[in-house]
């Protein structure tokens, strides 16, 4: 994933909307979604989460990857988004 090119994808989308935009878990967008996204250059397997809150506004690129049968999610943020490095996901 190239989290630059979301950017300016998100900066542009911002710049028009007044907001981040968000993608779920195969490319969709949230029933309130209405706006056309630019999907070109983002992969269906990450999701976008918009945050907006009394510390400002932001988005959060969460990917996953499986490797020797074991689950890694990576959270990778801009504003309030939150960063965090690849870890294992544990199952309860």
């Amino acid at each position: 994933m190239n989290f630059q090119q979301i950017l300016t994808k998100q900066e542009a989308y911002k710049a028009k909307h007044g907001k981040y935009f968000q993608v779920l878990k195969g490319g969709k967008k949230p029933k309130d979604e209405k706006k056309v996204v630019d999907m070109i250059d983002i992969p269906l397997d990450i999701k976008i989460h918009e945050h907006v809150g009394p510390q400002g506004v932001g988005f959060t690129v969460v990917e996953r990857k499986t490797e020797n049968g074991k689950d890694y999610v990576k959270q990778t943020g801009y504003g309030t988004g939150r960063t965090r490095d690849w870890e294992e996901v544990i199952k309860i």
